[in-house]
């Protein structure tokens, strides 16, 4: 959908497991593939992390959580602070969703974190999901993300 879309930087999509686990799947791409014998083979921009963005049929789904880094490594707190903010304003301006900050914590970009990236994301806060029940998806389109992507950088 998006290959023939010119942009400034690379976007990749990684999908993570191990999450619950122990943050497994993200620990192994940051320690194997962004950095390689403690190497950092990559220039990494922003870590955007989509978690949990779908509701529950029949719920009020009107807010959506901007993850903020206000802990781990003090020195790119900061910039997740400024990023963050820009993505609740693009969220106000380019959809009817509601934000919220919410501190990062205990998802897949805390491995990016850990060695010094820039970090944030949406979050719906809500009950535990049964994946078998009728989902919907938030108000958030691809184009949307996709233009506040170059916003964002």
């Amino acid at each position: 959908m998006l290959k023939d879309v010119p942009t400034e930087y690379s976007i990749k999509f990684i999908h993570f497991s191990g999450e619950e686990q122990g943050l497994q799947g993200s620990s192994h791409y940051v320690n194997n593939v962004v950095y390689q014998n403690n190497v950092k083979q990559m220039d990494i921009k922003l870590v955007f992390n989509l978690d949990q963005v779908g509701g529950k049929l029949g719920n009020n789904n009107n807010t959506i959580y901007c993850d903020e880094d206000q802990s781990g490594l003090p020195s790119n707190n900061a910039a997740s602070a400024a990023v963050t903010q820009q993505l609740r304003n693009c969220t106000q301006l380019y959809s009817t969703l509601l934000t919220d900050i919410d501190p990062a914590e205990d998802t897949d970009y805390i491995s990016f974190e850990e060695k010094g990236e820039v970090i944030t994301g949406f979050l719906r806060k809500s009950e535990v999901i049964i994946l078998t029940q009728p989902m919907i998806l938030l108000p958030i389109q691809i184009r949307f993300i996709f233009s506040m992507s170059g916003r964002l950088l």
